[in-house]
Order: structure tokens, then sequence, then C-alpha cells
């Protein structure tokens, strides 16, 4: 029983070796060494959180305000229709609507 434990402590051992050998080392040479060190540095990482950050203010800073919406009822209590105050659009005096959107000044618009 000890040679073929012996023998399959062997052969697990030639077959880790073999896994080790076949995968590629980082830093095998200076190139894979500063991509990997540009990779981790934290620094760097941070400062790349930062230009994506300073990306995005941007986008956000040339983008259009949000569009606003009123809905105006005229005579809803029907005084002049002489009908029971309601706030259905179709049963008041006069409904308006109304859609707005700020646009910039074509000078300032960047």
């Amino acid at each position: 029983m000890g040679t073929k434990f012996n023998t399959m402590l062997l052969l697990l051992a030639l077959g880790s070796a073999t896994a080790l050998a076949a995968e590629p080392v980082p830093g095998a040479d200076v190139r894979e060494l500063l991509a990997l060190a540009h990779a981790q540095n934290p620094e760097l990482a941070a400062m790349r959180h930062e230009a994506d950050a300073a990306t995005g203010r941007i986008d956000a800073a040339t983008a259009l305000p949000d569009p606003s919406f009123r809905m105006s009822l005229q005579d809803f209590t029907n005084k002049e229709s002489g009908g029971a105050a309601t706030l259905v659009p179709s049963q008041v005096g006069s409904t308006y609507y109304r859609v707005m959107q700020t646009l910039p000044f074509w000078a300032s618009a960047a």
C-alpha cells in the first residue's frame, strides 16, 4: 500500500507542477509588470474614478432641464353653468394645458 500511495503522491505532484508551469507568471517581462502596476495602483484607480465623475458632470451640465407640465381648470365650481363643483377637466368651464421647456440662449450654449 505504501508504494501505491507514493505513486499517487508523485502523480499528484507532477500534475500540479505541470498546471503551475502552464499558467503564465505575472510580470514575465517589463511591459507586463508596468501593466500590472498600472492596473492595481490604488492612486491611479482613484484618479480614473475622478476622471469618470468629471465626465459625468460634463454630461449633466450640458443637458436641458426637465420639462414641466401645468393644467389649469377655470370655473371648477361650475357657478356659471349651475352644476356641482368638480375637478374633472371635461366637466368644468375651461381647461388649459401647458408644457414648458427651458432652452438656453444660443450664445450661452456650450
